[in-house]
């Protein structure tokens, strides 16, 4: 694959950036914007060599506010993704009572199978995000190995 422009560059730059302040690891960040994992990791070990260079406090609380913005987006694409998993399954119902179109439901029932593994994927990288040691935790756990 050719190397993407300067444009899309900063484009991955950006968007993986925001990824990686929110605590998202590599893997999930890779699924998310379809981007190579390798990419991915390239850009996350510069971010982190930035994050050494900074590492204070400040950081520390911007790491705490983008988690909580993390969850909260996690969260409301939930909330869309139940409902959108209620009314198709409403509309199937009322479909398969009429039992008149079998190519619109089966086209609704592939499209509930996808909304329901996109709920079980976002609780999935909610619960990791939810889950991440902060960045004041991580910190404290390598003082102590260090001091080990």
């Amino acid at each position: 694959m050719a190397r993407p422009s300067t444009l899309d560059s900063i484009k991955i730059k950006k968007t993986l950036y925001g990824h990686f302040m929110n605590g998202i690891d590599p893997l999930p960040a890779a699924k998310i914007t379809g981007y190579d994992i390798k990419t991915v990791r390239r850009h996350y070990a510069k971010f982190m060599e930035h994050v050494e260079k900074i590492a204070d406090k400040d950081l520390a609380e911007h790491f705490k506010a983008n988690r909580t913005r993390a969850i909260y987006f996690y969260d409301l694409r939930l909330d869309r993704l139940l409902s959108e998993e209620d009314q198709l399954e409403l509309t199937i119902s009322k479909i398969k009572l009429n039992n008149n179109n079998l190519k619109k439901y089966s086209l609704l029932m592939k499209r509930l199978e996808q909304v329901k593994q996109m709920v079980l994927d976002v609780f999935d990288l909610k619960e990791k995000v939810s889950n991440a040691l902060s960045f004041s935790e991580i910190i404290y756990v390598e003082g102590t190995k260090e001091n080990d």
